[in-house]
């Protein structure tokens, strides 16, 4: 491995989290006190790292390696870098930083500042990632989170259609890696049933640079960066009504962070903000299909998806942290309907299956099990993507009907859906 990847096996196992890391053997340690003085190692990567062994638990072997090296920091660390160790700032963003690597929470008005200090171009991305891992290990607090939604909305795109209702499946943006990514079919039901779905997304980006729908599309021949009248357009189209907008359009300041996100590798705030953005929006109402990766996270987007005044919304804890649900055991799903909140669990039942394979999965795989799924017949991803149309419909209470799952099988059956996937062009 080149040093950088080096470096970045090394993040992958320190910078993952609180619960998560995984402890570094000495000879990694060695290696890394190398790294860090190699010019062909990421600057960026370095400061995500650091700001890990600044802010999580050490082993007494990981505690001496830092000890050691804050001593020799200034022979074996880029003087960008020694504001970290030095625990000093030169500029207002550093200062804002340290007090969150102490693990202080900002106000709502510092964590505005922060954010357009991240969005800001002139602002290194040391600096920017040093921040977010900081954020990210200490876990936002509500105000943070609310900030951080409030200042991505204002620098992205929403644009609201004369549909009555539309569903949003807002999915995390880095994709699927183990998994057959057939969710994006699913958005070809609801559309054939009557309920016209948007998808958004970007091409790939860290920490998963999984499948993706911008990959789907470009795999099956599509263009995924229509503009936003061409997406509308399908979104209208009574063969098609269902469509995908890129961040390259909806959110660009957004999607110029994609260098940033890479060379941190770690995932930030940003990945839970993106996908609440709603670039797309029905005229009465926008109901948002979303995920949650892990238990700490399941309120807090509760609570945005409430300040984003979502009176109907579905979050799941899927597959990879998807909203594609398993096939093979119940699914934690939080439902919102006017003001009723139910916190319960969804079960396969009739649509289970055996256990689906494992990846890694490739997006020309992905395209196939989603044209084979929906033509009624594949024996994984068919009863795959029922399941999620009829837990979207029934839960959010569009289509709850006693024989909703032999609507979805005509669509299926009949070719209809096949149609509405097939007609994206």
């Amino acid at each position: 491995m080149n040093p950088q990847d080096q470096l970045i096996a090394i993040l992958k196992k320190k910078g993952t989290g609180p619960t998560m890391s995984k402890t570094l053997s000495e000879e990694e340690l060695i290696e890394l006190t190398q790294l860090m003085a190699n010019p062909d190692a990421n600057i960026t990567t370095k400061a995500t790292l650091l700001t890990a062994f600044l802010m999580l638990e050490n082993t007494p072997e990981e505690a001496t390696w830092l000890s050691q090296f804050s001593k020799d920091y200034k022979s074996n660390l880029p003087t960008e870098l020694h504001w970290l160790i030095e625990k000093t700032s030169s500029t207002p963003f550093e200062s804002l930083t340290q007090k969150v690597i102490s693990h202080q929470d900002l106000s709502y008005e510092e964590m505005t500042w922060g954010m357009e200090q991240v969005l800001d171009s002139a602002t290194p991305n040391l600096q920017k990632a040093a921040f977010l891992e900081a954020e990210r290990l200490k876990r936002e607090n509500m105000d943070e989170n609310i900030a951080a939604l409030d200042v991505c909305q204002n620098i992205s795109t929403s644009i609201k259609t004369d549909i009555p209702i539309l569903i949003d499946l807002a999915v995390a943006y880095d994709g699927l890696g183990r998994t057959p990514c057939v969710w994006v079919a699913t958005a070809a039901v609801l559309a054939a049933l009557g309920y016209p779905t948007v998808l958004h997304g970007v091409d790939e980006v860290s920490p998963k640079r999984g499948v993706t729908p911008h990959k789907l599309l470009k795999c099956a021949g599509q263009d995924p960066l229509i503009t936003p009248d061409q997406a509308i357009a399908r979104l209208h189209n009574p063969d098609i009504g269902w469509t995908y907008i890129d961040q390259y359009h909806s959110s660009p300041d957004l999607h110029d962070l994609k260098i940033l996100r890479k060379e941190m590798v770690k995932r930030p705030i940003l990945a839970t903000i993106e996908k609440l953005l709603q670039p797309i929006q029905g005229k009465k109402e926008t109901i948002t299909i979303t995920s949650y990766t892990h238990p700490p996270y399941k309120e807090k987007m509760i609570q945005l998806l409430k300040h984003n005044r979502q009176d109907r919304f579905l979050l799941i804890r899927g597959v990879e942290g998807s909203i594609q649900l398993p096939t093979d055991r119940r699914a934690p799903a939080i439902s919102r309907t006017n003001d009723t909140i139910t916190d319960d669990f969804v079960r396969p039942e009739d649509y289970e299956t055996d256990k689906y394979p494992d990846g890694p999965i490739t997006s020309e795989e992905s395209l196939t099990w989603c044209i084979e799924g929906l033509k009624g017949t594949h024996p994984y991803a068919t009863p795959w993507i029922s399941y999620l149309a009829h837990t979207i419909l029934s839960q959010v209470k569009l289509d709850n009907s006693p024989d909703l799952k032999a609507k979805i099988k005509a669509v299926l059956e009949s070719g209809k859906a096949l149609n509405h996937f097939q007609n994206f062009t």
